[in-house]
């Protein structure tokens, strides 16, 4: 699998496996010197970082990571021509898109919108890739908050699961999921949702009257005596 990665030469395909690996490698070293809410902090450094960008680069957070996404420059100047351009289309119909008619932009370029959140919003309005968006997310949320009632090796599959679809979410920015591929990511956050969902451990029963301490009673003779509980 990772030859065939290699073989490809794509720069979407490598961001998004460079992320699996760095989530995983950074959570191995929270859990190994037990940081407390490690990823509430990864969250928060991430959301420094991307305001620092903003705010003190002259290229802005998005343009930063289109260009760090691509391997020459002239790759990345024509992704952000192209977000620029259907941008602008999709701005002017938000609601319900184009269709799949032609949206304008320069005679040399090509047609071909090679990003999925941004295909989405050009051809069925922007609630379409928000609505996916948000649904990936909050399963991601969903089976990670769940991760500590399943047993070890459930915990892996899940962890997998979260760091490969992470992987495909940020990848969407870059590449288009053409024909099959889209339907394998919507059925890929549904599986995996249900999959952990009826893995998680069951709830165990308490014994009856655990907590209640035993009862005293006195006899007739005035002698105490303990009564087990029920």
């Amino acid at each position: 699998a990772f030859m065939g990665l290699l073989a490809t030469l794509s720069s979407g395909a490598l961001v998004g496996v460079a992320l699996q690996i760095g989530l995983s490698t950074y959570r191995y070293w929270f859990k190994r010197l037990k940081i407390r809410r490690g990823w509430a902090i990864f969250t928060a450094v991430i959301t420094f970082f991307l305001l620092f960008v903003q705010l003190f680069s002259n290229r802005g957070a998005f343009k930063f990571f289109i260009t760090l996404a691509s391997f020459n420059p002239q790759t990345a100047y024509y992704r952000l021509l192209t977000w620029e351009y259907a941008g602008a289309v999709v701005l002017d119909n938000p609601i319900i898109g184009i269709g799949y008619a032609d949206w304008y932009r320069p005679p040399w370029m090509s047609a071909s919108v090679d990003a999925l959140w941004l295909a989405l919003a050009l051809s069925y309005g922007m609630m379409m890739p928000i609505c996916l968006g948000l649904g990936a997310i909050m399963a991601m949320f969903y089976v990670g908050r769940s991760i500590r009632s399943m047993d070890p090796d459930t915990q892996q599959f899940a962890l997998g699961w979260v760091y490969s679809l992470a992987g495909l979410i940020v990848t969407g920015f870059t590449v288009h999921f053409w024909s099959n591929m889209i339907v394998w990511f919507t059925m890929f956050i549904g599986i995996g949702v249900g999959a952990f969902a009826s893995f998680r451990k069951a709830p165990q029963p308490k014994p009856a009257n655990s907590s209640r301490p035993p009862r005293r009673d006195l006899t007739p003779a005035g002698v105490a005596r303990v009564k087990a509980p029920n």
